[in-house]
């Protein structure tokens, strides 16, 4: 019998755990979790602001599971090393754990700005269930909210700040909202539909000091204007948690470099999620770190099975708005169909190359999201389609038509 060490405790972490016990009842399993709360549902957060909730209530799984799978979770437990050459994690409480495999899923931090400000009160990210409470607590006397950020988890705390009747305004560093998931014409349509919900959206617009004594009252711009507030919340992204490896040789250019058996260059060390770099890439999104988590925890239990990159794919539901993208949504190079418009709230653009769906977004009706996913993972060839039809709509359809009759035949 050996020793899993899995570091982090996310979908990954989890979804490492269940690989290896489905390969493995006599590995020994144990979570290392800088959080005091057993793995939830990250994502539920930001829809999840500024109400009264508890963990347990967004958990991935309870108690039992891990009791049943006899995983042992240590909660609160901060690593501050991890000793390759023994083999062994060390916590913040110098508690030394041996490990015959190590899984690192740490995921990520926030990424702030440099900029003066930060310490005030006022100023948050929103990344784990405690960043939530407190803003609920500092949030819930005050009214005008700034978020730093224009994409998903931006709109999506927008969404929440809206629900709880808060006045909010969106600071977006480049010309358009959710610049990895839309093209500059549909982002324009959603443009028009965050801002008939009342929401101030600032372009170009990045921020250079929070204002304010002790309180932030806004945040002044590179360009020297004021943007009043009281509260901000910065929704920019992240970058790996790998701040504790110590051994270059197993990093990347951002993350922790892995095969496609998410193994590292260690060949006892393995990682998953937003920590892992696959192919010099961090996906940074959550079905992927659920699938990495998989492919890592069979591979460390001995079961090879190989990863491949899907395409980047997403589903924004917020401010009474639905926004499916998936793969390559650049005009460059592609031959693309549009249809609808701003004032019907319903949008639909296809993007080819080569006669391949390299890309696509659904604005409104997402429906058929199934089927541009795996249309775009298929690479299968449309050319006689496009080349036939010239209205999106009927392109749509006759993909449909296609994607059901060979699910029937399987």
């Amino acid at each position: 019998m050996g020793r899993t060490v899995i570091v982090g405790n996310g979908v990954a972490a989890v979804s490492a755990a269940a690989s290896i016990r489905e390969v493995s009842q006599s590995e020994e399993i144990i979570i290392c979790s800088a959080e005091p709360y057993l793995a939830y549902y990250r994502t539920k957060l930001s829809n999840l602001l500024g109400t009264i909730f508890s963990p347990p209530e967004i958990f991935i799984y309870q108690p039992s599971w891990y009791e049943e799978n006899r995983i042992e979770v240590m909660l609160g437990q901060i690593v501050k090393k991890v000793n390759l050459k023994n083999k062994e994690v060390i916590t913040e409480n110098d508690d030394n754990l041996p490990y015959d495999t190590l899984i690192i899923t740490t995921g990520g931090s926030p990424r702030l700005p440099r900029i003066d400000g930060l310490n005030k009160h006022g100023v948050f990210n929103l990344r784990t269930c405690e960043d939530s409470f407190k803003i609920k607590e500092y949030g819930e006397s005050r009214q005008d909210f700034i978020i730093a950020g224009g994409g998903v988890l931006g709109l999506e705390i927008a969404g929440a700040l809206k629900k709880w009747k808060k006045n909010v305004k969106l600071l977006v560093q480049s010309n358009q909202l959710l610049t990895r998931q839309l093209d500059p014409e549909a982002a324009g349509i959603i443009d028009g539909m965050v801002r008939e919900q009342g929401i101030e959206v600032y372009y170009n617009s990045e921020a250079a000091e929070i204002s304010g004594s002790h309180k932030v009252n806004g945040v002044y711009l590179k360009e020297g204007n004021l943007v009043s507030g009281e509260v901000v919340i910065f929704a920019a992204g992240i970058h790996p948690e790998v701040g504790f490896i110590e051994e270059s040789h197993i990093l990347g250019k951002a993350g922790i470099a892995v095969d496609e058996n998410m193994r590292t260059k260690d060949p006892n060390v393995f990682a998953a999620g937003d920590a892992a770099e696959f192919q010099g890439i961090v996906q940074g999104r959550w079905p992927v770190a659920k699938i990495q988590g998989e492919i890592a925890g069979y591979n460390a239990a001995g079961r090879e099975v190989f990863y491949l990159q899907i395409p980047p794919y997403n589903l924004v539901q917020t401010l009474d708005m639905q926004i499916y993208s998936v793969g390559v949504v650049s005009n460059e190079n592609v031959e693309a169909f549009s249809s609808g418009n701003s004032s019907s709230g319903f949008f639909r653009k296809l993007f080819f190359s080569q006669g391949r769906l390299v890309g696509a977004i659904l604005i409104g009706d997402v429906a058929y999201s199934y089927v541009m996913k795996e249309a775009v993972s298929s690479g299968n060839d449309y050319s006689n389609l496009i080349n036939n039809r010239t209205y999106t709509e009927e392109i749509i359809s006759k993909m449909v038509e296609e994607y059901q009759s060979r699910n029937r035949s399987i």
